[in-house]
Protein backbone atom coordinates (compact mmCIF):
# COMPACT_ATOMS: atom_id res chain seq x y z
CA UNK A 1 0.00 0.00 0.00
CA UNK A 2 2.83 2.24 0.44
CA UNK A 3 4.29 1.34 -2.63
CA UNK A 4 1.25 2.22 -4.54
CA UNK A 5 1.02 5.95 -2.05
CA UNK A 6 4.64 6.95 -3.01
CA UNK A 7 4.11 6.29 -6.91
CA UNK A 8 1.47 8.12 -6.65
CA UNK A 9 2.59 11.28 -5.13
CA UNK A 10 5.68 10.68 -7.53
CA UNK A 11 3.61 11.04 -10.44
CA UNK A 12 2.07 14.15 -9.63
CA UNK A 13 3.04 16.57 -12.71
CA UNK A 14 5.54 19.50 -11.57
CA UNK A 15 4.18 23.11 -13.09
CA UNK A 16 6.13 24.57 -15.91
CA UNK A 17 5.00 28.68 -15.64
CA UNK A 18 3.36 30.40 -13.45
CA UNK A 19 1.41 33.63 -14.40
CA UNK A 20 -0.07 36.21 -11.23
CA UNK A 21 -2.24 39.02 -11.53
CA UNK A 22 -3.30 41.16 -8.44
CA UNK A 23 -3.27 44.52 -7.04
CA UNK A 24 -1.86 45.83 -3.66
CA UNK A 25 -0.40 49.04 -1.71
CA UNK A 26 2.76 51.01 -1.66
CA UNK A 27 3.52 53.13 1.44
CA UNK A 28 5.73 55.81 0.74
CA UNK A 29 8.00 57.63 2.38
CA UNK A 30 6.78 61.57 2.05
CA UNK A 31 3.08 61.72 0.85
CA UNK A 32 0.39 58.83 1.32
CA UNK A 33 -0.13 55.54 0.45
CA UNK A 34 -1.90 54.20 -3.00
CA UNK A 35 -3.33 51.74 -4.91
CA UNK A 36 -2.33 50.22 -8.15
CA UNK A 37 -1.87 46.74 -9.59
CA UNK A 38 1.19 43.92 -10.75
CA UNK A 39 1.17 41.43 -13.13
CA UNK A 40 4.30 38.19 -13.23
CA UNK A 41 4.84 35.63 -15.45
CA UNK A 42 7.89 33.52 -14.18
CA UNK A 43 9.66 29.63 -15.67
CA UNK A 44 9.56 27.44 -12.73
CA UNK A 45 12.32 24.81 -12.12
CA UNK A 46 12.96 22.01 -9.50
CA UNK A 47 16.50 21.69 -8.99
CA UNK A 48 15.48 19.18 -5.89
CA UNK A 49 12.51 17.22 -4.76
CA UNK A 50 10.36 19.87 -2.69
CA UNK A 51 12.32 23.30 -3.96
CA UNK A 52 10.91 25.17 -6.94
CA UNK A 53 12.87 28.38 -8.69
CA UNK A 54 10.93 31.00 -10.18
CA UNK A 55 12.74 33.10 -12.92
CA UNK A 56 10.41 35.98 -14.53
CA UNK A 57 9.47 39.50 -14.99
CA UNK A 58 7.07 41.42 -13.16
CA UNK A 59 5.30 44.93 -13.52
CA UNK A 60 4.05 46.82 -10.41
CA UNK A 61 2.06 50.29 -11.30
CA UNK A 62 0.68 52.39 -8.50
CA UNK A 63 -1.50 55.30 -8.42
CA UNK A 64 -0.70 58.73 -7.39
CA UNK A 65 -0.63 59.37 -3.63
CA UNK A 66 -3.71 61.25 -2.33
CA UNK A 67 -3.03 65.17 -2.30
CA UNK A 68 -3.38 66.11 1.80
CA UNK A 69 -6.08 68.15 2.94
CA UNK A 70 -9.08 68.96 1.39
CA UNK A 71 -8.83 72.90 2.46
CA UNK A 72 -5.86 74.89 0.23
CA UNK A 73 -3.88 77.92 2.34
CA UNK A 74 -4.32 80.94 2.06
CA UNK A 75 -2.45 81.80 -1.76
CA UNK A 76 -4.11 78.73 -3.60
CA UNK A 77 -3.71 74.81 -3.51
CA UNK A 78 -0.38 73.42 -4.54
CA UNK A 79 0.03 71.76 -7.85
CA UNK A 80 -1.33 68.05 -8.36
CA UNK A 81 1.34 65.76 -7.57
CA UNK A 82 2.12 62.75 -10.54
CA UNK A 83 4.21 60.46 -8.81
CA UNK A 84 2.83 56.95 -9.92
CA UNK A 85 5.05 54.26 -9.47
CA UNK A 86 5.84 51.28 -11.76
CA UNK A 87 8.02 49.04 -11.45
CA UNK A 88 9.08 46.54 -14.12
CA UNK A 89 12.08 44.13 -13.68
CA UNK A 90 13.28 40.57 -13.67
CA UNK A 91 12.81 38.38 -10.63
CA UNK A 92 14.04 35.43 -8.91
CA UNK A 93 12.17 33.31 -6.64
CA UNK A 94 12.00 30.25 -4.58
CA UNK A 95 9.23 28.25 -2.74
CA UNK A 96 9.00 25.61 -0.96
CA UNK A 97 6.20 22.50 -1.45
CA UNK A 98 5.85 19.07 -1.04
CA UNK A 99 3.57 16.87 -2.61
CA UNK A 100 2.11 14.74 0.77
CA UNK A 101 2.37 17.93 2.81
CA UNK A 102 -0.99 18.47 5.52
CA UNK A 103 -0.04 22.25 5.44
CA UNK A 104 -0.77 24.03 2.17
CA UNK A 105 0.41 27.32 2.87
CA UNK A 106 4.02 26.95 0.96
CA UNK A 107 6.72 29.91 1.76
CA UNK A 108 8.01 32.22 -0.76
CA UNK A 109 11.08 34.66 -1.40
CA UNK A 110 11.92 36.74 -4.09
CA UNK A 111 14.76 38.90 -5.26
CA UNK A 112 15.34 40.57 -8.15
CA UNK A 113 16.44 43.82 -10.31
CA UNK A 114 14.10 46.60 -11.23
CA UNK A 115 13.62 50.24 -12.75
CA UNK A 116 11.56 51.96 -10.91
CA UNK A 117 10.17 54.90 -12.30
CA UNK A 118 8.17 58.01 -11.00
CA UNK A 119 8.21 61.35 -11.45
CA UNK A 120 10.19 61.64 -14.37
CA UNK A 121 12.96 59.77 -12.86
CA UNK A 122 13.66 55.93 -13.17
CA UNK A 123 16.60 54.14 -10.96
CA UNK A 124 17.72 50.44 -11.04
CA UNK A 125 17.47 49.63 -7.67
CA UNK A 126 17.78 45.53 -6.20
CA UNK A 127 14.26 44.72 -4.36
CA UNK A 128 13.39 41.76 -2.30
CA UNK A 129 10.49 39.88 -0.96
CA UNK A 130 8.67 37.53 1.12
CA UNK A 131 5.23 35.72 1.58
CA UNK A 132 2.62 32.88 1.87
CA UNK A 133 1.46 31.05 -1.53
CA UNK A 134 -2.00 29.45 -0.55
CA UNK A 135 -2.92 26.93 -3.35
CA UNK A 136 -6.53 26.04 -4.66
CA UNK A 137 -5.90 22.72 -5.11
CA UNK A 138 -3.92 20.07 -2.59
CA UNK A 139 -1.30 18.98 -5.26
CA UNK A 140 -0.19 19.54 -8.93
CA UNK A 141 -0.24 22.86 -10.82
CA UNK A 142 -3.66 25.07 -10.80
CA UNK A 143 -4.66 28.55 -9.19
CA UNK A 144 -3.63 29.88 -5.80
CA UNK A 145 -3.13 33.00 -3.99
CA UNK A 146 -0.11 34.80 -3.07
CA UNK A 147 0.69 37.63 -0.45
CA UNK A 148 3.42 39.16 0.25
CA UNK A 149 5.98 41.95 1.52
CA UNK A 150 7.92 43.31 -1.25
CA UNK A 151 10.99 45.93 -0.21
CA UNK A 152 12.67 48.30 -2.34
CA UNK A 153 16.48 49.18 -1.43
CA UNK A 154 17.77 52.48 -2.03
CA UNK A 155 14.84 54.01 -3.49
CA UNK A 156 13.55 57.03 -1.41
CA UNK A 157 10.54 57.57 -2.84
CA UNK A 158 8.82 54.67 -1.05
CA UNK A 159 9.61 52.26 1.87
CA UNK A 160 7.93 49.01 0.86
CA UNK A 161 4.59 47.40 -1.38
CA UNK A 162 2.04 44.69 0.02
CA UNK A 163 1.04 42.89 -3.55
CA UNK A 164 -1.64 40.14 -3.08
CA UNK A 165 -1.87 38.21 -6.57
CA UNK A 166 -3.89 35.30 -7.93
CA UNK A 167 -1.83 32.87 -9.49
CA UNK A 168 -1.64 30.05 -11.75
CA UNK A 169 0.78 27.47 -12.50
CA UNK A 170 0.38 24.95 -15.36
Amino acid sequence: MSVCGSLEAQSIPSPHWVVGAGGGAILRTEQGSSFGGNLRLSRILQPMTALFLEAGVAAHGYSSSDQSGDVCPPGGCPPIRDDGITLLGFELGATYRKASAANPLQPLATIGLYDSASEGTSLIRFGASAGLIVPFRRSGPGPGLEVRYFRMFGDPRFKSLIPISLRWTF
